[in-house]
């Protein structure tokens, strides 16, 4: 975290216009929208439950992989779900873009899908959970918040890629579910043809979860169709932006957490 604090550009460090308007509105936008606050709330609510479930988890994180082990949603709600941050995150660039054919590799219980889908109403979301448990609890985070647009799969990702029409195009894609090195490649490769070939972003969780995570990550930000890959510590995006010529990377932080760097002494 040290590292990455010092290496971590601010907007005042950018001169993409592309990427300047990207920090400006999506990482820096000052407001919070209706939606948002709604999510925060019911997830505040979930935070406090004292009720436990039977969770079986395929991914990284778990104790027992392929067995079923006790949570509780507190845990998943405090520990498992979006952060505020990152749910503001994904709210807005989908917001920002208009992104409408959307997929999520790990709903838990939907606080992240949650965000999204409120980014734009009119968005298709398909979102895979192997846990029928944490799947159900996603579908009352749905109802509750009156979201429609989603489509909840209970399967595994391998089973969700196997049967994939070779059509499906996305242009968002949000990658938060089996926190490995190949895994995550694995499924980064075989999305690589459903992903829009003019616009698209994907979110990589985690970035950081492990050294493994860390290796992935990077290999990810040398991909050749992607003009731009950003750093925000807790998830990486790749974007493909047909309208860029060059290729860059930047590590981002909020300029509120560097404040002696400024407009005026940003050279």
């Amino acid at each position: 975290m040290i590292f990455f604090f010092f290496k971590a550009k601010t907007i005042y460090k950018v001169h993409s216009p592309f990427l300047f308007r990207l920090i400006q509105r999506v990482l820096e936008q000052p407001l919070t929208y209706y939606e948002e606050k709604a999510i925060q709330e019911y997830q505040n609510q979930l935070s406090k439950s004292n009720q436990f479930i039977k969770k079986l988890d395929r991914g990284a994180g778990s104790l027992v992989k392929g067995n079923d082990q006790t949570t509780s949603v507190k845990h998943l709600a405090n520990i498992s779900s979006a952060s505020p941050f990152k749910g503001r995150m994904l709210f807005r660039l989908i917001n920002e873009y208009s992104l409408s054919s959307i997929l999520e590799f790990g709903t838990c219980i939907g606080i992240g899908t949650a965000y999204m889908a409120k980014a734009n109403s009119s968005s298709k979301i398909t979102s895979i959970e192997a846990c029928p448990n944490t799947i159900s609890l996603a579908q009352k985070t749905l109802d509750h918040l009156k979201i429609k647009q989603v489509e909840l799969i209970n399967t595994t990702f391998e089973e969700y890629l196997g049967q994939l029409e070779p059509s499906q195009k996305f242009d968002f894609i949000y990658l938060d579910g089996h926190h490995a090195k190949e895994p995550t490649l694995a499924y980064f490769n075989k999305l690589l043809p459903h992903m829009d070939a003019a616009f698209c972003i994907v979110i990589v969780d985690d970035i950081y979860w492990s050294k493994g995570m860390n290796e992935a990550w990077k290999t990810l930000v040398k991909d050749s169709s992607f003009q731009l890959s950003l750093d925000f510590f807790q998830f990486g995006v790749l974007i493909r932006n047909s309208a860029l010529s060059t290729k860059e990377h930047y590590p981002l932080i909020q300029r509120k957490f560097k404040p002696w760097i400024s407009g005026f002494f940003s050279n």
